[in-house]
């Protein structure tokens, strides 16, 4: 701002000289030679002979004017806003620079008298003019800025707000209808609680609770209407599942431009096959595509859109008798799998493939739908040893969740240790905010790897587990059946038997557990691994 005044103050200055000047050429109509220039447009003497040059002592008046208005508007304006933004009462614009201090300042000392006093007059003058005029826009603007903010804030806030109201209404099948959907959210909490407005100003909040309703208005019409566009242009397939057997397509449409003409064919990248007496209650499920795919921090490549089911009911969710089959079309890599969105990161489900597809079963049970994509891990690799072990795909699903160790063989039908267990749960359950765990115990074993102790105090300090009466954890001792309905009855807050296990795994699995004649004896990894893999919804 001060450069452009700068510039300003600098024509202003130009321009003046330039105007005295040029009168003073205007009396000049000959040249050096005193004959009359043959330029048929150049001014004769006849023109300027009624024109008297201006004296110097005009030309120091008006200079002295002109100079002096030009740096009483710069101080006075400046200052006029300055103390008004520190808190000064208008009046001490009479402080203003005396005679003496304006000679000092502007080193008029030197100047000729006729200037000198022409420009404190002129300064003085519009110094008071733009003190004043300075001091009060600044005033004005204390006051314009709240409700400016209050309107610029409230109409932000309530676009956003509006824009989830009618997305809220859409999915749940509601009529478009701004009014309710606005009284809704504001009996939920009020703007005064959310937007803490009750510590803004009056004008402020006024402005900013006024600014809101419209834009909440705004955008959720907008938005609303949106959506049924989304629906129209075939982003979204929704169906509504009763009883019979149903599948769920979705199709995109892709256009190909060939010499100035298009066409276009219809392709199904996914569906989901739900089969009779799947669920009994009629509802509709949704199936769309979102592009937000989750991957800045990840090593994993797609290999698919992502695609998102929801269940659109007030509730959004489904009660599932049956498995669904969520099937994509897929011809590719082995070290490719099905991964569903869960706790902020995408989770590997046991992918079965096809000749043209791969699939995984959504299990029965309450579902509210979830985010889906298809992913190749190019770290990937199976244990040697599980090729044909009951828990396979179990037991892969964990490794490819990063539970397990990165080692060539599982070891399945080894027994477990406590130590294997602890760093089992630990992996599993404890997420990464526990790897600063204090370690409160001593543990007196002397076998023990430094590595380990976060898994040992973990399952210590969780009250999984506890030492002997030598303090000792003993992390080579296998765990019985019967500890492991303790430690997971601990887990899971509730109570665990293994006897529902077992039944389990003799139902899906054909595996009979010797835990099912007798808990008192060791289990095995691959069993324990089982157990990790079907409650790996706790966190």
């Amino acid at each position: 701002m001060h450069q452009s005044l700068a510039n300003k103050i600098m024509v202003i200055i130009l321009c003046v000289s330039m105007s005295y000047g040029c009168a003073f050429a205007a009396t000049v109509s000959e040249d050096a030679t005193g004959f009359e220039s043959d330029n048929p447009n150049a001014i004769s003497s006849n023109a300027t002979d009624n024109v008297a040059p201006m004296t110097p002592e005009e030309m120091n008046i008006q200079e002295g004017l002109a100079n002096g208005q030009v740096f009483g508007q710069l101080d006075g304006s400046i200052e006029g806003r300055a103390h008004q933004l520190e808190g000064y009462d208008i009046s001490y614009g009479n402080l203003i620079l005396g005679d003496y201090a304006i000679i000092a300042k502007y080193n008029l000392a030197v100047e000729d008298y006729n200037y000198r006093v022409n420009f404190i007059k002129a300064y003085k003058s519009y110094y008071e003019i733009a003190y004043n005029s300075a001091y009060r826009s600044a005033s004005l603007l204390k006051i314009a800025t709240p409700v400016n903010n209050g309107r610029t804030y409230g109409l932000q806030a309530g676009k956003v707000e509006g824009k989830v109201a009618a997305m809220k209404d859409y999915y749940q099948n509601r009529y478009n209808n701004w009014e309710r959907a606005y009284n809704e959210f504001l009996n939920s909490k009020t703007l005064n609680t959310r937007y803490a407005l009750d510590a803004e100003s009056i004008d402020y909040g006024l402005s900013f609770r006024t600014a809101f309703e419209e834009g909440f208005y705004l955008s959720y019409y907008e938005t609303f209407q949106k959506e049924k566009l989304d629906v129209a242009i075939r982003n979204r397939t929704s169906e509504l599942v009763t009883g019979n057997k149903t599948i769920l397509k979705y199709d995109d449409v892709l256009v190909d431009f060939s010499g100035g003409s298009s066409s276009s064919k219809t392709e199904v990248p996914v569906m989901i096959d739900i089969p009779d007496a799947a669920i009994y209650t009629p509802t509709y499920l949704s199936l769309y595509k979102n592009e937000n795919l989750h991957l800045e921090n990840e090593v994993l490549e797609s290999a698919s859109s992502k695609f998102v089911v929801e269940v659109d009911n007030v509730n959004r969710s489904m009660d599932l008798n049956k498995p669904l089959r969520l099937i994509f079309t897929f011809k590719g890599s082995e070290n490719a799998g099905i991964y569903k969105w869960e706790n902020n990161k995408w989770f590997y489900q046991i992918t079965e493939f096809k000749e043209d597809s791969i699939y995984t079963e959504i299990p029965k049970g309450t579902y509210t739908g979830g985010e889906y994509i298809v992913l190749i891990d190019p770290e990937n690799s199976s244990y040697t040893d599980m090729r044909f072990n009951w828990a396979a795909k179990e037991i892969n699903a964990l490794k490819r969740r990063g539970y397990l160790e990165d080692e060539l063989t599982f070891r399945p039908t080894n027994f477990i240790t406590k130590l294997e267990m602890a760093r089992m749960l630990y992996k599993v359950y404890a997420n990464s905010e526990m790897d600063g765990l204090t370690f409160r115990y001593t543990i007196r074993d002397d076998d023990i790897d430094p590595n380990d102790f976060k898994y040992i105090n973990y399952v210590l300090n969780n009250n999984y587990m506890m030492l002997d009466a030598e303090g000792k954890f003993n992390p080579n001792d296998t765990v019985q059946y019967q500890e492991v309905e303790t430690i997971m009855s601990t887990v899971l807050m509730r109570p665990f038997s293994w006897n529902d296990v077992a039944d389990k795994m003799l139902r899906e699995k054909y595996k009979r557990s010797r835990g099912s004649e007798s808990i008192s004896r060791p289990i095995f990894r691959d069993e324990f691994a089982y157990i990790m893999y079907l409650y790996d919804d706790l966190k």
